[in-house]
């Protein structure tokens, strides 16, 4: 479409899904970018899609380390699943058109909760 000798460009549209659930998304950035989610197949963790139509899986790593502070003021934000279990991260991996493989991770880094002046 020509408007006063501008040219209207239609932005990108990218179709994502995830190997663990039935959700899907489409976003509309230029950019390169991945789309989250809070999946059901991985107990609400905040997972990357992967792009519609190719193959691939996503995977959540527990979080092997102890709890710091676990019980005791100042405790530890531990990124957890709905079965309580605390997680390090969720990647999602999948095949490339030209025969590679691309990762999407997101990770959990744990925050402190710490109580001044009380």
């Amino acid at each position: 479409m020509v408007r006063n000798g501008a040219i209207l460009l239609t932005p990108p549209v990218h179709h994502w899904e995830c190997p663990a659930c039935d959700r899907t998304a489409v976003t509309h950035e230029q950019r390169p970018h991945s789309q989250m989610h809070a999946c059901a197949g991985l107990g609400g963790l905040l997972a990357p899609y992967i792009p519609a139509g190719t193959r691939g899986r996503v995977t959540a790593a527990v979080r092997e380390d102890y709890e710091a502070h676990a019980g005791r003021a100042g405790t530890e934000t531990l990124q957890r699943d709905d079965r309580g279990v605390p997680h390090l991260s969720v990647t999602a991996e999948y095949d490339t058109p030209d025969g590679g493989t691309r990762q999407h991770v997101a990770i959990f880094v744990p925050g402190i909760n710490i109580n001044i002046g009380q």
